[in-house]
């Protein structure tokens, strides 16, 4: 496995690893909420014997520098964008869990060469519309005064932990392996507070739809991505409200849209990696 870092043109230093057969289809990986992108070590190991597989750290994440804050996941998916160019690494699969997949759907909209989206347990196109806990506090708080903002953000920051624990559950079972956030090195609290709270942000300002979601207006963005998508939830997963994939917006791309629902007991990593060989062949 080859691991290395590549420093990009905003100055910050993204980590990376890559396994697999050279001459292969590519497969992407992108991490979920603020944590490493090695809880797919496993998932990786598997891929590698058929695919050539690629793990990023997103910005703030695992071996990625955090030198300047961000308040969007397109930001990142130019990030990663460059780090593609870097390693010439064309024509890829894109693998995304929960922010990794608006990641993901961002980086889809501004590449025409990405092949496909898989997203799991992702963010779905109009951001915290997507946890159902989520859209009834902020409908009942509101988000337009300053005082109203920091009540909700504190009323998100205990509910996402919530989300967060069940994900990391749920799809320890999936992939094989268990399944951590990032947590903060001694002497660095304050600097992993702000990557969290500004991929909490970011994921309040997230909206590809072509409507406003109650925060912020929809910029239209999923017009822009002409893959397929594959949307993959748990079926025990309670936290994520997955119809929100069957809009009309989405059943109007001249390009597929599935939902693959994964039974609740034999949700395993080979069940998964099943899944995603079918869709990436």
């Amino acid at each position: 496995m080859q691991e290395g870092v590549l420093y990009i043109k905003n100055g910050e230093k993204i980590g990376y690893r890559r396994a697999g057969v050279a001459d292969k289809q590519k497969v992407l990986l992108l991490n979920g909420h603020e944590g490493y992108s090695s809880f797919y070590m496993q998932l990786m190991v598997k891929l590698a014997q058929e695919y050539d597989v690629l793990m990023i750290d997103l910005r703030g994440c695992g071996q990625s520098s955090y030198l300047r804050s961000f308040s969007s996941f397109a930001e990142l998916a130019v990030d990663v964008q460059e780090v593609l160019g870097y390693l010439s690494y064309r024509d890829a699969y894109l693998i995304g869990w929960l922010y990794g997949g608006a990641v993901a759907l961002e980086l889809a909209a501004i590449n025409p060469e990405i092949k496909g989206c898989i997203l799991l347990s992702s963010i779905g196109l109009q951001g915290y519309r997507t946890f159902p806990s989520l859209q009834k506090n902020v409908d009942e708080i509101g988000v337009h005064e300053e005082v109203k903002k920091q009540l909700m953000l504190r009323k998100l920051n205990t509910l996402l932990l919530e989300i967060y624990q069940e994900q990391e559950m749920l799809w320890s079972d999936l992939l094989g392996q268990r399944v951590e956030g990032m947590l903060p090195v001694a002497g660095e609290v304050e600097a992993w507070q702000d990557v969290a709270m500004a991929y909490k942000m970011a994921m309040l300002r997230f909206n590809m739809s072509k409507e406003f979601n109650g925060i912020i207006a929809g910029s239209g963005r999923i017009a822009k991505i002409n893959c397929p998508l594959l949307i993959v939830y748990p079926h025990a997963d309670k936290a994520m409200d997955f119809s929100i994939w069957r809009r009309e917006e989405l059943q109007q791309r001249e390009e597929a849209t599935k939902i693959c629902l994964l039974p609740a007991k034999s949700a395993r990593a080979n069940l998964l990696l099943g899944v995603i060989q079918e869709f990436v062949g």
